[in-house]
């Protein structure tokens, strides 16, 4: 029977200790990303576009190539740091990062933020632009319900450009329709207010009366509707930092590990099998490693198997119970070989 070395469960522990020191630093560069993108939006410009209902004059106005800009620049960084910093723990914790020549590593590591870095922007651009459309498609009325003020024109258009900008085609829809409930129950309110029977009113919406009645005891007013709207979209777009955040600083320490891995066997440090698959088998289809959906806490680790090494995918405590990390175990039992740079890099641009 072949000899297996035991899991590292220390070195696990301290990879996904990695990946948390970069959550903050990630999801900071994102925030600020979105917030010096939306410091750039002519709004003056965005007006009109909206007015007239020009698709191609909002883009320009909102500058979705300025949230490219800020993006590229500053998510690189954070991606870089985590990716290089997993990479030499990992060296340490399989004993040969007294040998390894970490300027290979680095190269390697700065090559691979700019091609995640790069994924990444092209799905927060892809959102952005249809987010954009639907901001079009609404005109003024899905931007903000004040009175047309120069003092409250602009944050109200600035806020547009951020959720445009900031939230996923999803979420955006989410926030849309909070807005569109919110004024649903306004006009409910008004119509009372007027003299109409609340039993009338409530019966055409399909509501009970006592929930008229808690309508009418919110007082609310097209400012008030807007605040709340407001508040729903920074709650989500906290979301989705906190989302990205946690999945590129997994997604980080993955890459940093097998690009280690690649420079270990390079210089004669590690050999891997590769009478083995390179990918691994999961529910959710063939993975190069973890993560395998978003805030994935799974990790892999390296085994000595026989003469050779090989990877293992490692369940975080946190996803015993998710379907799909669950199953990838078993599905791969006596792990996966080292896929070379070039299979990653086109794994990468499928998954874009």
């Amino acid at each position: 029977m072949t000899k297996r070395t035991p899991l590292p469960r220390r070195l696990q522990r301290i990879l996904q200790a990695i990946a948390d020191r970069h959550i903050g630093a990630v999801e900071q560069a994102f925030l600020d990303s979105l917030d010096a993108a939306v410091g750039r939006v002519d709004t003056q410009r965005l007006l009109s576009a909206l007015r007239s209902g020009d698709l191609t004059e909002a883009v320009e106005a909102i500058g979705v190539t300025n949230i490219e800009t800020e993006m590229r620049r500053r998510v690189f960084a954070a991606l870089h740091a985590a990716s290089t910093e997993a990479a030499r723990a990992s060296a340490q914790g399989t004993g040969i990062g007294v040998d390894l020549r970490f300027d290979l590593v680095n190269r390697e590591a700065v090559r691979w933020a700019k091609r995640r870095g790069a994924m990444l922007v092209r799905e927060v651009t892809h959102s952005a632009r249809n987010n954009i459309r639907g901001l079009v498609a609404n005109g003024l009325r899905g931007v903000f319900t004040v009175r047309e003020t120069a003092v409250a024109i602009r944050p109200l258009l600035q806020a547009a450009a951020k959720r445009t900008l900031g939230l996923t085609q999803k979420q955006y829809q989410w926030v849309e329709n909070y807005r569109t409930e919110l004024s649903g129950q306004m006009r409910a309110t008004e119509r009372v207010r007027a003299g109409e029977d609340i039993t009338e009113v409530a019966r055409e919406l399909h509501k009970r009366p006592e929930t008229v009645r808690k309508w009418i005891r919110q007082r609310l007013t097209p400012e008030l509707v807007e605040r709340r709207v407001e508040q729903y979209a920074a709650r989500k777009l906290r979301e989705r930092a906190l989302t990205i955040s946690r999945t590129e600083t997994m997604d980080a320490q993955s890459a940093g590990q097998r690009i280690m891995w690649r420079a270990a066997e390079s210089q004669g440090l590690m050999t891997f099998d590769i009478g083995v698959k390179q990918y691994y088998d999961t529910p959710a289809g063939r993975l190069i490693g973890p993560t395998a959906h978003p805030k994935c806490r799974c990790t892999e680790v390296v085994r000595r198997v026989g003469r050779f090494f090989r990877r293992f995918w490692v369940i975080a405590q946190d996803e015993r119970t998710c379907k799909i990390c669950r199953q990838i175990p078993k599905m791969n039992p006596l792990g996966v070989g080292l896929p070379d740079e070039r299979m990653e890099a086109r794994e990468q641009r499928l998954a874009a």
